[in-house]
């Protein structure tokens, strides 16, 4: 981890220390963007596993994470169960819209919300939050509209680089690690 933390730029470290929740498109950053069918028409994904603990650890310290997407399945609806996630929101075409409503509810700011999005819907989240993130795949275009760029595509861990890099920089991922250490 030390390793690209290093190359992360002193002030996107300081901006993810002031996060305190997370906004989060699924397709493109959580899964590779593929859509899978099968013969009777149900839509599958494949989710990385990393992104899943990335989501455990923030929410064990604090700070909740919301989805909103663009697009709504069963699939999508299982894995924020099983995550825990209570605050999300599929099949949403206005994200910002969707944030501000999400930020309004809790009393939130949106200077201390993390978005990580990687196309064209996300932008308006992108361009409002106090750090922006797409992964290293999404559209060489939304790059001016970022922070910061995931050394992972989607769907090969970019969330859980997100997840690592706030709660480095609030100090707190030493204590999610020893909690998995034997003594």
């Amino acid at each position: 981890m030390e390793q690209w933390i290093n190359h992360v730029p002193r002030e996107v470290v300081q901006a993810a220390a002031k996060v305190t929740w997370v906004g989060t498109d699924i397709d493109g950053v959580w899964t590779d963007g593929k859509l899978y069918y099968d013969a009777n028409g149900g839509e599958t994904k494949a989710f990385h596993v990393a992104d899943g603990q990335g989501v455990k650890n923030l929410i064990q310290s604090g700070i909740n994470i919301v989805v909103i997407s663009g697009r709504d399945s069963a699939a999508l609806r299982k894995r924020c169960e099983e995550l825990g996630i209570s605050e999300a929101h599929f099949g949403i075409k206005d994200k910002l819209a969707c944030l501000q409503g999400i930020a309004k509810k809790y009393g939130l700011q949106l200077s201390t919300c993390a978005y990580i999005g990687d196309d064209l819907p996300d932008i308006p989240c992108l361009d409002h939050c106090g750090l922006a993130v797409m992964p290293a795949n999404a559209p060489d275009y939304l790059s001016g509209t970022v922070n910061w760029v995931t050394p992972v595509k989607g769907g090969e861990g970019a969330f859980r680089y997100l997840s690592d890099l706030i709660l480095y920089s609030r100090g707190l991922l030493e204590k999610i690690i020893e909690q998995y250490k034997t003594t």
